[in-house]
């Protein structure tokens, strides 16, 4: 009935993407985590089910148990870089009277870890492109610095060349020119 895509930080469960026919949820929407079922998803770092919510002492008194009466859920933490990042997790005000399979738990997996490489695919994506702009500038940066230097250089040589007598220091200075135009 309802699927959520949640991100986990500080305390914060948000709500990045859902699918869903109750009212009340929006993308961005924030709550605290252990106001969520995901709590125990984000305690236990791993997957976990719940066919009958009602049917649990721990959960009956739950927030979400008594806002909203959903009965079933499943959720999968989302792992990004070695941590996690959040949820996926779809519910349901219904009863599983025949509980969760084991294909379902390794369908809702799958769909987690398939989440955590894209998200980890488009922060490296991010990272490189800042560090491609940041080292485009410096390049930027150092070629102007040099072209100045370097135009100096090749004045200077022209009029060190004309002062000079010497054939040794002649071939010294027209090595520094070669150097310094080719540079420019």
């Amino acid at each position: 009935e309802t699927g959520i895509i949640s991100r986990i930080e500080n305390n914060n469960y948000t709500i990045l993407s859902f699918s869903s026919p109750l009212e009340g949820l929006e993308v961005n929407q924030v709550f605290l985590v252990e106001d969520t079922y995901c709590r125990e998803v984000f305690e236990q770092q791993k997957t976990v089910a719940f066919p009958h919510v009602g049917a649990l002492k721990k959960m009956c008194n739950h927030p979400v148990y008594v806002a909203m009466k959903l009965e079933s859920y499943i959720s999968a933490p989302i792992f990004v870089n070695g941590d996690i990042f959040g949820t996926i997790n779809f519910t349901d005000r219904k009863v599983r009277h025949e509980g969760f399979s084991l294909h379902q738990f390794e369908v809702i997996e799958i769909m987690a870890q398939t989440v955590g490489r894209f998200i980890e695919s488009k922060l490296a994506k991010e990272e490189l492109e800042s560090a491609n702009d940041k080292l485009n500038r410096l390049v930027g940066v150092v070629a102007h610095d040099l072209k100045n230097p370097l135009g100096n250089i090749f004045s200077l040589s022209e009029l060190i060349e004309e002062e000079t007598q010497e054939d040794s220091t002649k071939e010294y200075i027209e090595l520094v020119k070669k150097a310094s135009s080719s540079s420019m």
